[in-house]
């Protein structure tokens, strides 16, 4: 993506704003004024606006204001489900709006400036955004209801969005790095404010009452956090990410990451409070991985899980009443508790569904099934079902060949800690809403689309380190050497 934006400043010697800018300006004056003749303007829609004004202005400039940009709705992830809502049940977050924008300028770049786009989008998941398009705008035509529609087909189709945009600017290994950095600063921020909120819930809605909730899920058996502030306990899914990014580097340093070692502790609190089973084994299943792989400090990883397993002895009942439910259920077939029985009863339903209607779906507006197959099988039909499913696991073997044949020691590296968060995401998309809601989404497709282009990106890299060495107009520019950066995050 070039970084002359031609859509909103004409070409030229002079940069003089072009009728798009200028009809962005006045737009937004208009809605500032109906905003306040209406009576609506509060704190969020300050915040809305400034939001806007912030991300039209990165727009319109050259450089590396695009990946500002794209790192900034990286950060708003922190604010969990607060975004704007389109209908009763279709909302976008900050950072959906970020890379459609982004995707539409570098479109209209491509038509009005005649660029050539060089992106290499994954065929499976071009098709299956376009079926699911296609099928929402049938279900529209036909007289459904546009809100439920898009409220369904928005975080499905968002994936086609940020592939696209992740292949086009994130170019070099050291934004991978930056992406990589900001999901472990999320992940301890993530982690304290949901702690602080769950252990001081009086003094957090004290504090801040619009951005803290209430601190307890209802529970007879195990008291879970609610992690209000972010709309949802699944919030330590970044956590999970952070704590496998944080071990990943506290084994490839030669001092001791403090930082690191915070990101664990802290998040170690904050899965255990959330209660999501899902992430308790995708945890354990990438902190077995990572020790397993890294060679020369496997030892020392295995002695610390043992410890961690013979510390786990002394977690109260509830913690094993609730971890056992999930043997229970597969090795019997049986509820142990009422959500596994929801969803044996979601998960059943959906494939009768898909059974009866094989071809179209059952259509929008019914039960979440937890399970993003058969999601997609009942919504839509099983063909574009068996696309999604076979691109999914196209991306966890596309990280296990980076992992195991990737071209250099530093992208094996990479491939490593992505297969980890691979085995993150195979109990979230078996057994949860993943790709149903806006912000779980685009949160997932962040991260796979990184691991997607992972060899291309560190190419890039390693294509700037060779002109740095051989240019002289680079003379000065010395080449990163990973292995020794005591904060390289592969």
């Amino acid at each position: 993506m070039r970084s002359n934006v031609g859509i909103l400043y004409r070409t030229g010697g002079s940069r003089k704003p072009s009728i798009f800018l200028i009809s962005a300006v006045a737009l937004l004056a208009a809605l500032a004024g109906v905003l306040g003749g209406q009576g609506w303007f509060n704190v969020q829609t300050i915040i809305v606006a400034v939001a806007g004004l912030v991300t039209l202005g990165l727009l319109t400039k050259g450089g590396n204001s695009h990946w500002v940009l794209l790192h900034m709705g990286v950060a708003s992830l922190l604010f969990g489900r607060r975004g704007v809502y389109l209908g009763q049940t279709t909302f976008v977050v900050p950072l959906q709006v970020i890379v459609g924008l982004l995707w539409s300028v570098s479109v209209a770049n491509a038509i009005v400036l005649h660029e050539k786009i060089y992106v290499k989008l994954p065929a499976l998941l071009t098709v299956f955004s376009g079926w699911a398009v296609l099928r929402a705008g049938v279900a529209i035509i036909s007289g459904i209801h546009w809100d439920g529609v898009l409220a369904w087909t928005i975080p499905h189709v968002s994936g086609f969005f940020t592939f696209w945009v992740i292949g086009s600017i994130v170019k070099k290994e050291t934004q991978l790095r930056a992406m990589l950095g900001m999901f472990l600063r999320l992940s301890l921020l993530v982690s304290l404010l949901g702690s602080f909120e769950f252990f001081f819930p009086s003094v957090a809605r004290g504090v801040l009452p619009w951005f803290f909730d209430s601190s307890r899920v209802v529970s007879t058996t195990f008291p879970r956090a609610r992690f209000g502030f972010w709309g949802s306990p699944s919030a330590v899914i970044i956590v999970v990410w952070g704590m496998l990014i944080a071990y990943n580097r506290l084994f490839s340093t030669k001092e001791l990451p403090w930082f690191d070692v915070c990101v664990l502790l802290f998040g170690a609190v904050a899965v255990y409070i959330s209660g999501l089973r899902a992430a308790w084994i995708g945890l354990l299943g990438g902190f077995t991985l990572l020790s397993w792989s890294l060679s020369k400090w496997a030892a020392v990883a295995w002695l610390g899980i043992g410890a961690s397993l013979f510390t786990s002895n002394y977690l109260p009942d509830v913690f094993w009443n609730r971890l056992l439910t999930i043997p229970t259920a597969v090795l019997t077939k049986t509820a142990a508790d009422t959500s596994i029985a929801s969803r044996f009863a979601r998960w059943q339903w959906a494939w009768e569904a898909a059974r009866e209607y094989p071809l179209e779906g059952i259509g929008y507006g019914h039960w979440q099934i937890h399970n993003s197959f058969l999601e997609v099988a009942s919504k839509i039909g099983l063909i574009p079902a068996l696309i999604f499913t076979v691109f999914f696991m196209q991306v966890l073997m596309r990280n296990l060949r980076t992992w195991r044949k990737g071209p250099t020691p530093e992208v094996r590296h990479y491939g490593l800690l992505f297969t980890a968060f691979g085995l993150t995401w195979i109990p979230q998309v078996a057994t949860s809403t993943v790709f149903y809601n806006s912000l779980y989404s685009i949160m997932h497709w962040t991260v796979m689309a990184l691991g997607w282009y992972l060899v291309d990106i560190c190419r890039g890299e390693q294509a700037v380190q060779v002109a740095a060495q051989s240019s002289p107009a680079l003379e000065g520019a010395k080449p990163r050497n990973s292995a020794t950066d005591e904060h390289s995050l592969c």
